[in-house]
């Protein structure tokens, strides 16, 4: 399904170190199938991401800049 693609290519860019990538493919699903457990695990699973990258050792080889645009 489309919801399952969604995650997969979030995975995917989270994986290979596109997090603004991997966070807009969650926003995306989050957007367009808010009630789902695939969708619900898919957050979990981006709020893991963002700890890692910004509380743990994923986030130390990102610029300052870098980390800011994540945001934006």
């Amino acid at each position: 399904t489309e919801n399952e693609a969604l995650q997969l290519l979030a995975r995917l860019y989270g994986e290979e170190g596109r997090y603004r990538e991997s966070f807009q493919t969650v926003r995306v699903a989050l957007d367009n199938y808010p009630e789902t457990d695939l969708t619900r695990r898919a957050q979990e699973t981006a709020s893991a991401l963002f700890e890692a990258v910004f509380l743990g050792p994923k986030g130390e080889a990102l610029a300052p800049l870098d980390a800011l645009a994540l945001f934006y």
